[in-house]
């Protein structure tokens, strides 16, 4: 499927649709797709007309502002609404499919996808090392822990040896191991 569409990616100028309407509560004869390109079109063996094109693939006449991307989360937005009403009987656009770039997006309400999993994959990093750090702690803390218990039975029974030690010996010659 990709292959097919660098043929129409070398066809200039790529098409982007003006279209009007309402925004914010204002109309506007000067909107348009502002992240879409429309490609081509083919008949189906249904007889219906098929545009191909994308959503997010960077700037148009109509972006203004903007830098024509679309997040993950938008398009995944944009699936399920034009999928409603597609199941609804409303004649509409319908996704063939979704594609993460990489690409670090910012929308004020929504980091982009990549973003976000780098972030979940850093916090779940640093919560591994964490635990790890933690148990290497507690192990070293047992180890220490062990390790004065042992000294102090060690203690405990050379303390015991020369007490043994004296009583056996005669007095006077009371030698005691260090």
């Amino acid at each position: 499927m990709i292959e097919a569409f660098s043929f129409f990616h070398s066809q200039r100028p790529l098409l982007a649709l003006p279209y009007q309407g309402y925004q914010f509560g204002q109309y506007n004869p000067q909107l348009g797709d502002g992240r879409g390109f429309l490609y081509g079109q083919v008949r189906g063996v249904d007889g219906e007309l098929y545009d191909f094109g994308t959503k997010g693939s960077g700037r148009t006449p109509y972006s203004r502002t903007a830098d024509g991307r679309l997040t993950l989360k938008g398009g995944v937005r944009e699936v399920l609404a034009a999928e409603a009403l597609h199941q609804l009987g409303v004649r509409t656009s319908r996704c063939l499919s979704l594609i993460e770039t990489g690409e670090s997006l910012w929308r004020m309400d929504e980091p982009s996808p990549t973003r976000s999993c780098q972030a979940e994959e850093e916090r779940r990093e640093r919560e591994r090392l964490v635990a790890e750090l933690n148990e290497r702690l507690a192990r070293e803390a047992r180890e220490r822990s062990e390790a004065e218990a042992t000294r102090q039975e060690l203690e405990s029974r050379i303390e015991a040896l020369n007490k043994a030690r004296r009583k056996l010996r005669p007095p006077g010659k009371n030698r005691t191991i260090q």
